[in-house]
């Protein structure tokens, strides 16, 4: 199932919104108490990291790593050319945003249907090696683990890890 950890039209939409930046102000809103002693030691007010969100420029970005020993031969992590994929979140058969709830916070997911992603482009690094990262857009990629078929299932390890680019601190060194 693809689908896309932050999508913003779809996060306002859930909380009764209906701007990107709504969207943006929610995530910032849900995680501001987790970042806040790290963003005020750099000078990162929570409407500044609300802009960095919102902006994409480049905003939120996940790594996605293998931990598989040796190779991932099966399952490897694919991410969707953005620019045959139907995003309308209006259309409960192309895209669903649901709540996500964990201890201390409330988080959200974006499922898309497979109506959106038929005849999208898909793009994965065969073979991929322990170590070895993608990057791509929390906010703008839908991604996956694919099945390749004939190929041996031994099982693989990953890891993702989120974070906030600032791309312009005024700040003294």
């Amino acid at each position: 199932i693809f689908h896309m950890d932050k999508f913003l039209p779809g996060i306002a939409k859930l909380y009764g919104h209906t701007t990107e930046s709504d969207g943006a102000r929610r995530i910032a809103d849900a995680y501001w108490h987790l970042w806040e002693p790290d963003f005020n030691s750099f000078g990162v007010t929570k409407d500044a990291a609300l802009s960095y969100i919102a902006g994409a420029a480049p905003g939120m970005l996940n790594l996605w790593v293998s931990l598989t020993p040796g190779e991932v031969i099966n399952e490897p992590l694919a991410v969707a050319d953005m620019r045959n994929i139907l995003l309308d979140d209006s259309d409960i058969d192309l895209v669903s945003t649901h709540k996500v709830v964990f201890p201390g916070l409330e988080d959200t997911i974006t499922v898309l249907r497979q109506r959106a992603i038929d005849g999208a482009k898909l793009m994965f690094r065969p073979r991929m090696r322990f170590g070895e990262v993608i990057m791509f857009s929390t906010t703008h990629t839908p991604h996956s683990a694919v099945w390749l078929p004939n190929a041996p299932t031994p099982g693989r390890c990953s890891a993702e890890m989120r974070m906030l680019m600032a791309t312009d601190l005024d700040r003294e060194a």
